[in-house]
């Protein structure tokens, strides 16, 4: 798993807080949390995918109330939540334990403190958000979001064959 998805949710969220997020960045932010949540989950990081998860549906939220990015606070609790989501990330790359401690009193606190300022995207917010994303190939952007993460854990196989072989990780990925 590459740094590269996390690299660009950072790059957009610095400087929302003044300049606010693009239309354009805010759609890459999402795919990029996007494609961390489905790529970490294939490859069986459940606490990666799952901090990817509320970062995507913070994303959502803030994509639908632009005005909760303007907030200095927000700013840096989404730069401090990309850290912990690089951390994590360089955790599973490493094939090292995280510390639940570490989890809890740290990482969990971020998220919740996000949590408490956003919320959860509601059923009316997903239906605004595909609507306003009418035209876009929804194949296509998954294609793109997922073929990315596939190829990366390619990469990683072939480069360390100690690491579990793509057919058994294969047999445990959903089928659609």
């Amino acid at each position: 798993m590459k740094p590269k998805n996390i690299n660009r949710i950072e790059s957009g969220v610095l400087g929302m807080s003044t300049h606010g997020i693009e239309r354009s960045v805010m759609d890459g932010v999402l795919r990029a949390a996007h494609s961390i949540k489905g790529g970490s989950a294939m490859m069986g990081y459940a606490t990666l995918s799952q901090l990817a998860h509320q970062m995507e549906d913070f994303f959502k939220v803030l994509k639908l109330r632009p005005s909760e990015a303007k907030a200095e606070e927000t700013e840096q609790l989404m730069l401090v939540g990309v850290d912990h989501l690089r951390q994590v990330a360089h955790h599973c790359r490493q094939g090292t334990a995280l510390s639940e401690t570490w989890l809890t009193e740290t990482v969990q606190i971020t998220f919740d403190a996000l949590h408490d300022r956003l919320g959860d995207p509601q059923a009316d917010d997903s239906a605004a958000l595909l609507s306003e994303e009418v035209g876009a190939d929804m194949v296509v952007l998954l294609f793109e979001t997922e073929v990315d993460a596939i190829l990366n854990r390619l990469d990683e196989v072939l480069e360390n064959p100690d690491l579990p072989c793509l057919q058994e990780e294969f047999a445990i990925a959903p089928k659609s």
